[in-house]
């Protein structure tokens, strides 16, 4: 089946998302691609093909390619896409409680960040849900820019010294009395909290301030991880895509070509799009 067919021509050489389509414009399946060229043709090569790649080359009748700039956009476009569509032939993706969200536990005193893959209602706030490791890089982030904890330990302040997430910046060691306030720690979830839900505008204002106020009392250890915490923000906010893709919520990915092709090489159309 897969030999009868011609990958599409003028696919772009660039990072991006690719979308298999059937009948009446339904997505069937939906793939990312550090060159969508490559990635796209790789779908009509001869040779083996499993059940599945089989039975969508069968059912699509276009294939339409959304460039972004960068792998980490196509991760995210990717993301929103099939949370939004569930495609049919993105079989081990279609039940959410089996991929991952993160979860903070804002029910405690200390909340903490983790990856789960089961949500439930305990009081805790929970984000997602996550495909291709986009959870453990947004997990990465966190600890570096807002120094929430990961661990399990009970929290009282009596511990001799910090572990070694302290000592990395990744923490604000909660465990060992005086390293951190309440406030402080409150005011880190809340940031946390503001990322994951894309409300980076009211984020960026706090982190503002609060830069300010360290160089004012010539802090500058602590100025400097608000400003890189502001550049991460900042560069997150202009590529950032939402939960509802074409939906309601803030602006994300700046598509730079959205294009549909036909079986057989045909270019049906070219459009730019803003999302």
């Amino acid at each position: 089946m897969t030999s009868e067919r011609r990958p599409p021509e003028s696919i772009p050489d660039s990072p991006g998302v690719y979308l298999f389509k059937g009948k009446k414009g339904r997505i069937l399946y939906v793939g990312k691609a550090t060159s969508l060229k490559k990635r796209v043709a790789s779908y009509f090569a001869k040779g083996p093909e499993s059940a599945k790649t089989e039975a969508l080359l069968g059912a699509y009748s276009e294939i339409e390619t959304i460039v972004t700039n960068t792998e980490l956009e196509a991760l995210l476009l990717e993301n929103a896409l099939i949370k939004k569509h569930r495609p049919r032939y993105n079989v081990c993706l279609r039940d959410d409680k089996t991929y991952p969200y993160i979860k903070i536990t804002t029910g405690e005193a200390w909340p903490r960040a983790l990856i789960t893959r089961r949500v439930e209602d305990d009081g805790h706030s929970y984000f997602g849900p996550f495909w291709g490791g986009l959870a453990r890089r947004i997990m990465r982030m966190l600890t570096r820019h807002f120094q929430i904890r990961t661990c399990t330990i009970e929290i009282d302040g009596r511990l001799p010294r910090p572990c070694l997430y302290y000592d990395l910046h990744a923490c604000l060691g909660p465990c060992v009395a005086g390293l951190t306030t309440r406030e402080a720690y409150a005011e880190a979830v809340a940031d946390v909290v503001l990322f994951l839900q894309g409300r980076n505008r009211e984020l960026l204002h706090r982190l503002e301030t609060r830069m300010q106020a360290a160089s004012n009392e010539e802090n500058y250890e602590m100025a400097a991880a608000y400003r890189d915490a502001i550049r991460t923000v900042r560069d997150v906010s202009e590529r950032q895509v939402v939960q509802s893709v074409r939906g309601p919520g803030p602006a994300g990915v700046l598509l730079r070509k959205v294009s549909s092709h036909r079986p057989g090489g045909l270019l049906r159309r070219v459009s730019a799009a803003v999302l």
